[in-house]
Formats: C-alpha cells, structure tokens, sequence
C-alpha cells in the first residue's frame, strides 16, 4: 500500500509541476505583451518579427491541452497526449470529464497517470514500423465516471492470479494496475483488464455519487 500511495503522490506532484509551468506562462505573457506594444509603438518592425517568432518557437502546443473541462484530468491528458506523439503513437482522446468531481485530484492523478503511462509503456514495447495507437473514452453515466483505455502492444502478456500485469523491469511490476484497482474501491467502483492478440483494454468506473 505504502509503493502505491507513494506512486499516487509521484503523479501528483507532476501535476503540480505543469500546473505552476502553466501559472509562469501566464505570468510572463504580460510582459511579452509589453515588449511588444513597445516595438510596434516605436516601429521597429524587424525586432517585432524577431521577438514574435522566438516566442512562438517556445510556446507550448496548447491545442493538444484542451481536452476536457476537468483541470487535473486535462493536464493528464495533454502531458501524456505530448508524449504519446512524440514516440509516434497516434493519442485518440474523447473525454467529457466535468469540473467539478466527487473525487480527489490525487486519485484521479493515480488512475489516469498509472493507466495512461502502462498503455504508454506498452505501445514503445512494440517492433518498429508496427502500428501503435492508444485511445481513451470517458464519460459520465449517471452518477459514473468510467473510462475506457485501449492501446497496441506486442501481444505479449503477463498474467498472476488470474490477473494482467504490467511488464515494467523495475521490481513491484504491476503496482500501476493495483493503485486504480484500489481507488476504484475506494469509489465503490470496479477495474478490469483484457486483451486480444493485438490489442489491451481497461475499463474503469468510479462513482461519484455521494
């Protein structure tokens, strides 16, 4: 329990992190905007082009960080969306994730990171030149938030007791499944994990019901 929580609390200081990168930003287009009010003002139009264009090689693709109104989940999903098309995955996302949750930022960090990063860790397993593509499906249903993570991998699975496990070198493989398993609990939900030949889906509920 004590690796899970701990896990849990990894995810969420990520998402502190991106959260207070994303307040810089902010923070500092103000003084970008005076910058360049000022050249315009004075005409140095060359300085202007300049300035513009640095800014817009260092700006972030906030397009691919708009996913859902949830500000947690959408942090999530825009970091691992990021990296999923940085390693040539094809990201499908279509979540209707609300604002406001019956549910701690920290267990939604510990079920959408975990989830997210095994489909992730799974699809770079895979031979180059395969297809690979992770999706994920959320929406409410009722009182229900349930989620629905499809991704490719190489067809090769690790099974204990019955159940799937994640295939990471690090000791405690599989903590990952067992800390969504443990929040959905929590949330008198459910987590379960299958697979065909090609392909790994986990589905996961959480009630939000009082």
């Amino acid at each position: 329990m004590t690796a899970q929580v701990r896990q849990s609390e990894q995810y969420y200081v990520t998402l502190t992190s991106h959260i207070q990168e994303v307040r810089q930003i902010q923070h500092d287009s103000r003084h970008h905007l005076r910058v360049l009010d000022g050249y315009l003002r004075d005409g140095e139009y060359g300085r202007l082009r300049g300035y513009l264009a640095e800014l817009m090689e260092q700006a972030p693709d906030t397009g691919s960080l708009i996913y859902c109104a949830n500000y947690t989940a959408n942090i999530l999903l825009g970091f691992y969306g990021e990296q999923a098309r940085s390693d040539g995955i094809d990201f499908r996302c279509d979540a209707q994730i609300p604002a406001e949750l019956c549910c701690s930022p920290v267990d939604i960090c510990a079920v959408l990171g975990n989830a997210l990063q095994n489909a992730l860790d799974a699809c770079v397993r895979q031979a180059p030149g395969e297809a690979r593509y992770l999706s994920l499906l959320a929406r409410m249903v009722g009182p229900n938030l349930t989620l629905e993570i499809k991704n490719s991998y190489d067809g090769v699975a690790v099974e204990a007791g019955g159940k799937l496990l994640t295939r990471k070198d690090e000791p405690g493989h599989g903590l990952g499944l067992a800390s969504i398993e443990r929040v959905a609990a929590q949330y008198h939900g459910y987590c379960s994990a299958t697979r065909t030949e090609r392909e790994f889906t986990l589905r996961v509920v959480l009630t939000m019901g009082t």
